[in-house]
């Protein structure tokens, strides 16, 4: 899909490395197990552990208000509603995980985590994942659409300036 409006392709962008960022905390969730914590010493976790806190703090935090305060209500103003409503209460639910695993990664890249703190940090690893994966297919498939068919050209500008300045 060929995307002509420039607040469709940040979103794809940031939708891409959100992706990349899942992926490698899949596999590091798969590797280690539920089991003992990871070796804190592996350049590879503590480097995915300031990622993801970096990424949820930051970008995916980020990235939802832009959207809550500013596409949302253009969008919900141009009959999209249902699909801001379902986006909406998708984000109440992740964001929240993610604030839980972005502190939890921070104690692990630390050191400073038990059996019983790996394990629950797997379970919300996993079902972050999970949910922000199936949050990011929606978006892909439905809001950019919505948004290269209902934004135009003077109302991208203003958004795509407004998202840029937030970053």
């Amino acid at each position: 899909m060929e995307l002509d409006r420039q607040v469709s392709r940040m979103l794809h962008e940031e939708h891409m490395a959100v992706l990349s960022l899942l992926e490698k905390l899949e596999t590091t969730l798969q590797r280690a197990g539920r089991g003992a914590p990871p070796d804190v010493a592996d350049g590879d976790v503590i480097r995915l552990m300031g990622d993801l806190q970096a990424g949820i703090e930051g970008e995916i935090t980020n990235h939802f208000a832009f959207e809550e305060n500013e596409l949302f209500p253009c969008l919900a103003r141009e009959g999209e509603g249902d699909l801001v409503d379902l986006l909406c209460e998708e984000h109440v639910v992740i964001l929240p995980l993610g604030r839980q695993l972005a502190e939890l990664a921070g104690a692990v890249r630390s050191g400073n985590v038990n059996g019983d703190d790996w394990a629950r940090f797997h379970r919300l690893g996993g079902e972050f994942a999970e949910r922000l994966r199936s949050h990011v297919d929606k978006e892909e498939m439905a809001l950019i659409q919505a948004v290269e068919d209902t934004i135009d050209e003077e109302e991208d500008t203003r958004l795509a300036e407004q998202y840029a300045s937030s970053r």
